[in-house]
This record gives C-alpha cells, sequence and structure tokens, in this order.
C-alpha cells in the first residue's frame, strides 16, 4: 500500500513544495499559533491533516493516506506563494514568463495555453501574480483544460498538471472568495470529474478491445478461424499498438493523478465537499 501511495504521489508536481516537519507536539510552543489548518513557528509552516478514513469510508486506507499527504502538501504550496519574493527574483523573470491575464479574449487565452505547454511555472511568476489573475487563469483552464490534456505528449500533460497545481495554490482562500470565483472552481473540478470518468471508459474500452484482437490472434495462429490470405504474421500488426500503448501508461497515470487533485483540493479547500465521493477508488489490485 505504501509504495502505491509513493507511486501516486510521483504524479503531483514538486513545485514550491518543502521539507514536512517532524511530529506535531502535543502542545504548542510560546509564540507558535494555529492558523488556516496549520501553524506557524520560527517563520515556517506547518500543516495539520484533519481528514480521516473514517470521513470516506467506502475509499481503501492507502488512498485516503495519499489524500492527507495531498493536502499536506497544498498547504504548505499556499503558504510559499503567499510569500513575497525579492526584488533581484522579480527583476529577473523573463519577458516570456507571464504575470498576468490582462484581459479574455481570444489572443490572450492562445499565449497562455502555449505558455503553459512549453513552459514550467516558476515560484516567482506565480508569487508575482495578482487575485485577478488567478481567477482569470482558472476560467481559462475550466475553458481549455480538455484541449490541453488530450495531447499525448507526456511531458506536456506533466506540466499542464504543474501549471493546475500551481494556479490552484495560489488561489485566495474560501472566505475572500466572491461566490461565483467559488463556482468557477467547482465548474474546473465538475469538469475534472467528467474527463475522469470518460478516460476511465475509454481506458476500459481499449483493454476490451485488444482483449478481443489478442484472442482472435490466438484463434488463426491455432488454425480454428483461419481464412484464405490470412496468416500468423497477423499477430505481428497488434506489436505497434502494444508499444504505444506502454508508453502511454504513465501518460494515463498523470492524467489520473491530475483529475483526482483537482477534486480533492476543490472538495477539501473550497468546500465542495459533496464532490469528494465522485472521485475514482482505487482498484484493490492497487492498494493490496
Amino acid at each position: 500500500m505504501d509504495s502505491q501511495i509513493r507511486s501516486e504521489a510521483k504524479g503531483v508536481p514538486i513545485i514550491l513544495t518543502a521539507p514536512i516537519a517532524g511530529a506535531l507536539q502535543a502542545e504548542l510552543e510560546d509564540g507558535e499559533e494555529i492558523e488556516d489548518g496549520g501553524y506557524y513557528s520560527d517563520g515556517a509552516y506547518t500543516a495539520i491533516n484533519h481528514t480521516t478514513v473514517a470521513e470516506f469510508p467506502s475509499l481503501p486506507p492507502a488512498q485516503i493516506r495519499y489524500y492527507d499527504s495531498l493536502i499536506t502538501q497544498f498547504k504548505l504550496l499556499q503558504a510559499s506563494l503567499r510569500c513575497s519574493p525579492p526584488l533581484s527574483a522579480v527583476e529577473s523573470l523573463r519577458p516570456d514568463q507571464f504575470v498576468s491575464f490582462p484581459e479574455n479574449n481570444h489572443t490572450v487565452r492562445a499565449q497562455w495555453e502555449q505558455h503553459m505547454l512549453s513552459t514550467d511555472p516558476h515560484p516567482v511568476q506565480l508569487a508575482c501574480m495578482d487575485a485577478y489573475t488567478i481567477v482569470g487563469l482558472v476560467q481559462f483552464l475550466g475553458m481549455r483544460l480538455e484541449k490541453m490534456l488530450c495531447i499525448k505528449d507526456e511531458v506536456k500533460v506533466a506540466r499542464v498538471g504543474a501549471w493546475i497545481w500551481a494556479v490552484l495554490g495560489k488561489c485566495q482562500d474560501r472566505g475572500e472568495l466572491a461566490g461565483e470565483e467559488i463556482g468557477d472552481l467547482r465548474e474546473l473540478a465538475q469538469l475534472s470529474l467528467h474527463l475522469q470518468r470518460a478516460h476511465h471508459e475509454t481506458s476500459a474500452k481499449i483493454e476490451k478491445e485488444d482483449g478481443s484482437e489478442e484472442e482472435a490472434a490466438q484463434r488463426d495462429e491455432s488454425g480454428v478461424m483461419d481464412t484464405p490470405g490470412t496468416t500468423s504474421s497477423n499477430s505481428a500488426v497488434l506489436l505497434p499498438t502494444e508499444r504505444i500503448e506502454q508508453d502511454d501508461t504513465s501518460r494515463q497515470k498523470l492524467l489520473s493523478t491530475t483529475f483526482d487533485t483537482i477534486v480533492t483540493i476543490v472538495g477539501e479547500i473550497y468546500g465542495q465537499r459533496d464532490l469528494l465521493d465522485l472521485r475514482a477508488k482505487w482498484p484493490k489490485e492497487e492498494v493490496g
């Protein structure tokens, strides 16, 4: 089970995460104050997990532990992005490292889409973005998510996932957002659930078709269903498809992790907890 958690965690972007402190002391020392699900001590932020297995009894314990770890990393990300970067770091940003989303028009959307596919998010870049920009990016992701994640390039899929992680981390706290802004986050999570279901249905269909083709090929090889012009070499036709599917495995995992991350963050951090029960449950063979 622990190996599965480590495997899934590899899909979570590492941008701006920090080492987690040691075990939480039974009582906080002077000067340490609980705030937003964690506490500050000597200028460092430590998140406290509140989710327990009992809250989601239908999910495997390993999956719940993974979600706990995800929320911990997210709170550290939020704390990091709220730090003001030094002026020298800001001045070192390149012109193509955008820090604003001036208006929602075709040109801006095209520029940002290309930027997210070609450039990793930078900590200083995110720290410089204002609330208006982040709201615009959340709306933009809601419009472009399906298109950007349908590409076959695994590196670009991972990069889009990192941008989603960073943008969510830069969002204001739940109490600071207007109702329509919370609605934008909810719509993004609902879209993720829709894409996740479609992704799983497509994967299941491919597996079923592959099984049928393999069975047919085996029958052909045994001579049971030989027809004129058919030879055992037909099985070789499946090899390119098999290689593509093998290469695509890590991409599929990245997609699943990205969708799951969006729903978990929006549900846990932004109060849309009714969406949490709709997350895909890990198969038993993955948690055993």
